[in-house]
């Protein structure tokens, strides 16, 4: 019997058919299937998403628990998951993502390797291709912002943290509503605190990747939400300033982008308007929430 080296954490609400992908291409990780273990947080989902994840589990490739959440969101879901762990690691990914084989491997290898580590994240990239998740790859929504290796944060799609990490800091912020924002604020935290982060480009997943210019706005919007509490807290990752300052910084980001030259021509045209998409839905995010929080 292997010793059981991580834990792997998937909130999830509603994606079943997403879910069973993932958790298919968990049980083709090269790591050992019984030094893993794989906990699902079900966060009050009203699709089949119980009866699919038993079904996995009686395949016996697996060993899978599934939690009941509170539906209050992807991070009182991942605190649920992590606090629930028995592996020393803990690994994050979602239900719309499927690790490539190496994926567990590669990102617990390393922290064993670098025990200085608190943390590091792996590529994300697109599953299928197409203008917006190309796009959203050239634009880096999905990449851990950092030089050198080095993380300033850990996108929870494809991240590992030692579990002792998570602890002396509390896991993830809960006062965060959606998926957007909770994940570098865990990460800052942590870094206040003298923790190490890093990136590498191997422990790939693949990302389910917006698909069309409403699932931009989406995604967007919800980030813009996460940036404003994000900035309500002290940090400013994004940039956004100040809400007043929002309209000018719209046009700033929109006229810096107009002015690159590194795009192929073919994407020119196509870019710039999901650039002037992705903006809105942001701008639009973050004076929602601005509105939404209790002065």
């Amino acid at each position: 019997m292997d010793v059981l080296r991580c834990s792997v954490v998937i909130p999830t609400r509603n994606r079943a058919p997403l879910l069973e992908r993932c958790l298919g291409a968990l049980g083709r990780q090269e790591m050992s299937a019984s030094s893993t273990e794989i906990i699902v947080v079900d966060d009050g989902s009203t699709d089949d998403t119980a009866e699919r994840v038993r079904r996995v589990a009686e395949q016996g490739k697996l060993s899978i628990r599934l939690l009941k959440g509170k539906g209050r969101g992807p991070a009182a879901a991942r605190n649920i998951g992590w606090r629930a762990a028995t592996a020393p690691v803990v690994l994050f990914t979602d239900d719309d993502c499927e690790p490539a084989p190496r994926r567990n491997a590669d990102l617990v290898e390393f922290l064993e390797q670098n025990p200085a580590l608190a943390g590091v994240g792996g590529k994300i990239t697109r599953i299928r291709d197409g203008a917006v998740p190309r796009f959203v790859d050239d634009e880096g929504y999905l990449a851990h912002p950092g030089a050198d290796g080095s993380a300033d944060y850990l996108v929870t799609a494809n991240a590992a943290y030692r579990k002792a990490a998570l602890q002396e800091v509390g896991g993830f912020n809960e006062s965060f509503p959606c998926a957007g924002g909770e994940d570098p604020e865990l990460s800052f935290r942590l870094r206040a605190r003298g923790a190490k982060l890093a990136k590498i480009e191997g422990g790939a997943v693949f990302h389910n990747h917006p698909r069309s210019l409403i699932d931009l706005y989406g995604m967007n919007w919800r980030y813009g939400r996460g940036a404003f509490n994000l900035t309500a807290a002290g940090y400013d990752y994004s940039g956004t300033g100040k809400p007043r300052t929002v309209y000018s910084w719209f046009k700033q980001n929109l006229k810096t982008y107009l002015r690159r030259r590194d795009l192929r021509a073919a994407d020119k045209l196509t870019f710039t308007v999901m650039k002037a998409v992705g903006l809105l839905g942001l701008w639009r995010g973050y004076c929602y929430q601005a509105k939404a929080v209790p002065v």
